[in-house]
């Protein structure tokens, strides 16, 4: 293999690596930003019957905050990117096996089956080629 062909295909993979994560990037951005300009109402958390602290306006998140927002959801987009195609995989090969074994194995019983009953005209048919055999050999002759 050429050395020059492995460099470019690694670049390659992290060519698009990078292009995935600036698009989960620019997507993040696109939810956090949309996020902070929708009129959603605050959030309450009440245990009990008992309020449980301010309420959480979305709207109203600090820009460190939001970028923290971003780095997380970026993150989650890129997980869910890698994971759900290996998820699927994996399901596909698992289906794969299961026919191959739900198939596989019985059509195995049935040839081992079939040499078990035909077993005597195996062995007919072995004494008769070793006999073949045996008499088509010539005998050596001495001198």
């Amino acid at each position: 293999m050429n050395l020059v062909t492995i460099g470019r295909r690694r670049s390659r993979r992290g060519v698009a690596f990078l292009v995935v994560v600036a698009l989960a990037f620019i997507a993040a951005l696109v939810i956090v930003s949309s996020l902070a300009s929708l009129d959603v109402p605050s959030i309450h958390v009440v245990i009990d019957g008992v309020d449980q602290g301010e309420a959480i306006d979305l709207g109203a998140i600090a820009s460190q905050h939001q970028l923290l927002l971003v780095c997380i959801v970026t993150v989650a987009i890129v997980a869910a990117i890698i994971i759900v195609p290996i998820a699927l995989l994996l399901a596909l090969a698992a289906a794969l096996i299961g026919v191959v074994v739900g198939l596989g194995v019985p059509l195995l019983m049935v040839v081992l089956f079939v040499a078990i009953v035909l077993s005597p005209l195996w062995l007919l048919a072995l004494l008769l080629w070793w006999l073949w055999r045996s008499s088509s050999t010539p005998a050596n002759i001495r001198a």
